[in-house]
């Protein structure tokens, strides 16, 4: 017999699912940057695909492998008023070693590029190490789509992912997102005044 707890559940799954789909993401810009020994170029970049979309397109240059000696990092941060200044935000995954973070963390979020990239794919039931060197691409990715969007507050965002390997070698992606909840296609109301019946 179908119990109460398992309805109230299934509805929980079912309103989160819906959520996903009146939250709009919006790629505002990409950032690379990197100290010490390069070991990659890129020329990945945000570009409109058409009005009302952006997309990240591009190539990125991978010149060594990056194993379990790379540590990888993502973090959060949320510009209050959109002006840029941003403040951490207690949501990040932890520095960890960079196959640990390909077997767990990406592997849950894969999907995303799995149509729009020649990224390597991590097996369900086994792991990808070390990430290899090589010519990789991204052409037309604009899901941002994650169910922790339900939970966090509209406005711009900052998401960034650090990598930091043996000596002194560094690289930063900070990609920058405006997230807009409800109806992706109604508009506020231009009159402050302006009352709805």
């Amino acid at each position: 017999m179908f119990r109460y707890e398992q309805l109230v559940f299934v509805l929980f799954i079912h309103f989160s699912k819906i959520l996903i789909v009146l939250n709009t993401t919006q790629l505002q810009r990409i950032e690379f940057s990197s100290e010490g020994e390069k070991f990659f170029e890129t020329d990945i970049r945000v570009k409109k695909f058409n009005r009302t979309v952006a997309v990240l397109d591009g190539t990125l240059n991978l010149t060594k492998d990056i194993d379990n000696s790379y540590k990888g990092m993502l973090k959060f941060s949320y510009s209050v008023l959109g002006n840029n200044q941003f403040n951490d935000y207690p949501l990040k995954w932890p520095q960890a070693p960079v196959c640990d973070f390909l077997k767990n963390s990406y592997r849950d979020y894969q999907w995303m590029v799995k149509n729009c990239s020649n990224f390597p794919e991590v097996p369900q039931d086994g792991e990808l190490c070390p990430f290899p060197k090589g010519d990789y691409w991204i052409k037309n990715f604009h899901r941002v789509d994650m169910e922790m969007w339900n939970f966090i507050p509209d406005g711009l965002w900052r998401i960034t992912f650090k990598l930091s390997g043996p000596g002194k070698v560094q690289g930063k992606i900070d990609a920058f997102v405006v997230l807009r909840k409800g109806d992706p296609w109604s508009r506020p109301s231009q009159n402050k005044n302006e009352t709805s019946s």
